[in-house]
């Protein structure tokens, strides 16, 4: 069974917790917040629906409108940050009072998973709200985001998406694709079939090459091969040139 994916994933490093200097947002501090700020509380409520609609299995769906809320959360209080608790500045927003940058969907989904275990939107919405808030936000103050603030735009995203690799790997996409492969091979009838080849199609940065790369460690042992063109652009895992060239050499796979 081969499988084919494009990649493109840009990556975070995974940090948001408020500094022990400001101290851990409550919810005393984001209602007190959220009192004197109409738009943010309006933010506030679209992003306990969002996570409510997640919690009720629509979670592909839903994880895009999460990640716009809490976008808009802190571009809100980017605006108007003057009667925000210290503690809430501090999580939304960055030492230059910069909104923060939401994490990527991959990293920010097994997150979204563990946080609706413990606090489940229609029992405890406050308490989650914090919980997200505390987590899901890239830490531009933190060494590892002022390491990057020196590198070019390419290299920053090639160290972003090189560091996902070697994060511990969580959701259930691979969960779900050692499914699908097991009920296609189930299926599968070289009489009628032309190959046993899985496509995987799906935008870039949702994961599709780190489930892979999960797939073959964990379930099914193989080898993941990359013949994207060669391009000045931050994929990873990068190009395998000497495989990609051969076969291109020999006309096994078309270039592009």
């Amino acid at each position: 069974m081969s499988l084919n994916t494009t990649k493109t994933p840009p990556k975070s490093d995974l940090s948001g917790s408020s500094s022990k200097q400001q101290g851990q947002l409550t919810k005393h501090d984001l209602k007190q917040s959220l009192e004197s700020n109409q738009k943010l509380n309006n933010a506030k409520n679209k992003l306990v629906a969002s996570l409510a609609d997640y919690a009720g299995d629509q979670e592909e769906v839903m994880l895009s409108m999460i990640i716009l809320t809490l976008q808009m959360l802190s571009q809100r209080a980017a605006k108007d940050p003057s009667q925000l608790a210290p503690s809430l500045k501090h999580a939304l927003l960055d030492s230059q009072g910069r909104a923060r940058t939401v994490l990527p969907a991959s990293d920010l989904q097994p997150i979204i998973d563990r946080s609706i275990e413990g606090n489940h939107p229609q029992v405890a919405p406050d308490d989650l709200v914090v919980t997200v808030i505390r987590t899901c936000f890239v830490s531009q103050d933190s060494p590892t985001g002022s390491f990057r603030s020196s590198l070019s735009p390419e290299e920053k995203a090639k160290e972003i998406v090189k560091s996902d690799f070697a994060t511990p790997y969580g959701g259930r996409s691979c969960l779900n694709l050692i499914k699908h492969i097991e009920t296609m091979r189930g299926r599968y009838d070289p009489r009628n079939d032309y190959a046993p080849v899985v496509p995987i199609v799906q935008s870039s940065g949702s994961g599709k090459s780190r489930a892979v790369d999960q797939l073959v460690r964990s379930r099914f042992p193989g080898v993941t091969l990359c013949f994207r063109p060669p391009r000045n652009t931050p994929e990873w895992p990068p190009r395998d040139s000497d495989t990609a060239d051969f076969l291109r050499q020999n006309k096994v796979i078309q270039a592009r």
